[in-house]
């Protein structure tokens, strides 16, 4: 359900509930009421109407808003992750890493600058657009890690090695099993290729948001098209293929 109707719903819920509460011939809670009962529920039933209001109506409407942001301390701890890796075959992706997380952060800041001179936050292009560009950050941060994992799993030595019998021909002439060598090999093949690829695609997502914030930026608010948005679909899309590799 739209959180804009739950909050309608909400609103009309309270007020229902002050009227049942506080009308004459209901239950008409006053304050005054001479039994300390009938008194001490009325003034708890205003105390909670008016916390109902304002976590409906301002509590929650910042919670979301905020909510929009990963956190720029989750990208600082995947940066500090990515830097203590230890490795020589994926050394330049891993470097090439924590400069898409550093262009993430200013990115995200940017962004959310541009779309809330925009569009008014709460609003349903505001929560969209700065959606896309938290669940993109989230993606990028998430690929990172999943890196990490596969890199820390990653025998680079035993890589090298089986890699050289393979290109030269010498694992045809050992006695260990052709078929065993040949799918280890693959294996790790498929494994170093899934690694840049997720560079790649942080890469991708990482222009098509520059592409995005410099839309919004340049056209007019009423140009621009929540719905149909080309570049949000191609984000949404990149984001999707970010699963297979975590």
């Amino acid at each position: 359900m739209n959180k804009f109707v739950k909050l309608i719903i909400t609103d009309i819920c309270l007020a229902a509930a002050a009227v049942i509460m506080y009308s004459p011939g209901l239950l008409d809670l006053r304050p005054s009421d001479s039994s300390i009962l009938r008194a001490g529920c009325s003034i708890m039933g205003v105390l909670v109407l008016a916390y109902g209001f304002i976590k409906t109506n301002i509590i929650s409407a910042l919670e979301t808003h905020n909510s929009l942001a990963i956190g720029m301390e989750n990208v600082d701890d995947c940066i500090r992750v990515l830097r203590e890796v230890d490795t020589d075959i994926f050394k330049t992706s891993v470097e090439e890493a924590v400069r898409q997380l550093g262009r993430a952060k200013n990115i995200e800041n940017s962004f959310h600058v541009v779309v809330d001179e925009k569009f008014p936050p709460g609003s349903m292009s505001n929560d969209k657009f700065n959606s896309t560009a938290s669940m993109s950050i989230t993606a990028i941060v998430k690929n990172c890690r999943a890196m990490v994992a596969r890199i820390q799993m990653f025998d680079e030595r035993d890589y090298m090695r089986i890699r050289k019998l393979i290109k030269t021909g010498e694992y045809l002439r050992d006695d260990i099993p052709d078929s065993i060598q040949e799918e280890k090999y693959a294996i790790y093949e498929k494994n170093h290729s899934a690694i840049k690829d997720m560079v790649n695609n942080n890469e991708k997502i990482l222009i098509r948001l520059d592409a995005l914030v410099m839309e919004i930026s340049t056209l007019d608010s009423r140009d621009i098209s929540v719905e149909n948005n080309d570049i949000i679909n191609e984000i949404e899309d990149l984001i999707e293929q970010t699963k297979y590799y975590q």
